[in-house]
C-alpha cells in the first residue's frame, strides 16, 4: 500500500512540473506578446513623426501596452529593446518620459513612407531610384533627393550646399556610410544602397 501511495504522489509531482513547463512560458515569449510584435514591426514609419505604433508623443505608460513586452530592462541611458525589431531610448529623467530616439533594425518590417509616386524604403532592400551605386556620388544624390522629400523643400534645393543633410562615406575599407537628414540618420550599404538601421530624432 505504501509503495502505491509513494508511487502515486511521484506521478502528480511529475504531472504539476510537466504543467508548470508549459504554462511558465516567459511573457516575452507568449503567443499574444509575439503576436502584437509582429503587427507593430509592420507598421510604416513615418519621418518625423514616429513608427511602431508610437510617436514623439507617446508616453512610457503608453509603450508598455502598445508595445510587446521588452527584452530587457531599460539601460542606464534609459535604452529599451523590444520585440518588434525597433529599440527606443526614453527621456526619465525630464518632467514627461517620452522617447529621445527610435532605432529600427534589420527585422523591423514595416517601409520608411515617402509621398506617392515615390516607392516606399525597407530595411534590408535596395532604396529605389536612378543611383550610381557604389559611389559617394551617388550617395550625394540619394540624400539630397531624400532632403527634398522629407523636408518638403524645393526640387532645387541643395542640402549638402547648404549643409542641412550630409553624408559620412567613411574609409574606403568600410563597406556602410551613413547619411545624415534633420529628423534621422541612415545606415546603409555602400554596393548596392541597402539600408540595414533607421536612427529617428526628433526636431525641436
Amino acid at each position: 500500500m505504501k509503495f502505491v501511495f509513494l508511487a502515486l504522489f511521484v506521478f502528480g509531482l511529475n504531472a504539476q512540473a510537466a504543467n508548470n513547463v508549459h504554462t511558465n512560458v516567459p511573457p516575452e515569449n507568449s503567443e499574444a506578446n509575439l503576436a502584437l510584435a509582429d503587427a507593430n514591426s509592420k507598421l510604416p514609419i513615418i519621418y518625423g513623426v514616429g513608427g511602431g505604433g508610437i510617436t514623439w508623443q507617446t508616453r512610457y505608460s503608453e509603450a508598455e501596452t502598445k508595445l510587446s513586452i521588452s527584452l530587457h530592462s531599460p539601460t542606464p541611458f534609459g535604452d529599451v529593446i523590444y520585440e518588434e525589431g525597433m529599440d527606443v531610448r526614453w527621456d526619465f529623467k525630464g518632467p514627461v518620459t517620452i522617447p529621445l530616439l527610435m532605432t529600427f533594425k534589420k527585422n523591423y518590417q514595416g517601409p520608411l513612407e515617402r509621398p506617392a509616386p515615390q516607392l516606399p524604403i525597407y530595411l534590408n532592400q535596395e532604396i529605389p531610384g536612378n543611383y550610381a551605386r557604389g559611389t559617394v556620388e551617388g550617395a550625394t544624390e540619394m540624400v539630397r533627393e531624400l532632403y527634398r522629400t522629407f523636408e518638403k523643400a524645393d526640387s532645387d534645393y541643395d542640402c549638402i550646399d547648404k549643409r542641412t543633410c550630409k553624408v559620412d562615406w567613411g574609409m574606403s575599407a568600410q563597406t556602410g556610410f551613413i547619411i545624415f537628414l534633420p529628423s534621422m540618420r541612415i545606415l546603409i550599404s555602400k554596393e548596392r544602397f541597402v539600408p540595414s538601421r533607421f536612427i529617428m530624432t526628433p526636431v525641436y
